[in-house]
């Protein structure tokens, strides 16, 4: 999904009146849906960006300049082409993925949800590639959501 970009509202008085303002925007965060395949291993590469803001094995945190990547959503039409791009900046994982299907004798696509925080995201992007605009984008062909 595609996160709303909310501007804050700073209210200041002038005499009698009360004047509103525009304060800090506040970027929401993205919720992907990922098809887990076994070519390429995409939960293990999320589960390791994920390690990257926290472990739970030892307790340990990076630095927000190791784990905050940036990523490019794609809109495509029904034939696959893309027809919109936004950039998103700052992205990290807010959730470690947890795949909703673990039955191997199951026919169904192993499925998992993540959340991702991001800092800014722009519309209209120019750049379809996943680019290397950010320091730390994101690993594998870049994560495309």
């Amino acid at each position: 999904s595609i996160p709303e970009i909310k501007v804050g509202q700073v209210r200041v008085h002038h005499f009698n009146e009360e004047v509103k303002g525009a304060g800090s925007p506040q970027c929401g965060d993205i919720a992907i849906d990922v098809l887990d395949a076994i070519a390429p291993d995409i939960f293990t590469e999320l589960d390791a960006w994920a390690k990257q803001v926290y472990d739970p094995v030892d307790g340990s945190m990076q630095y927000a300049s190791t784990y905050k990547k940036q990523i490019v959503i794609q809109q495509m039409d029904q034939l696959g082409a893309i027809i919109r791009t936004w950039n998103a900046f700052g992205c990290f994982p807010l959730n470690h993925p947890t795949p909703d299907n673990l039955e191997y004798g199951s026919a169904e696509v192993c499925k998992f949800k993540m959340m991702l925080s991001c800092d800014r995201v722009i519309p209209n992007a120019t750049s379809t590639t996943g680019g290397t605009v950010g320091s730390n984008p994101v690993t594998a062909g870049n994560l495309i959501v």
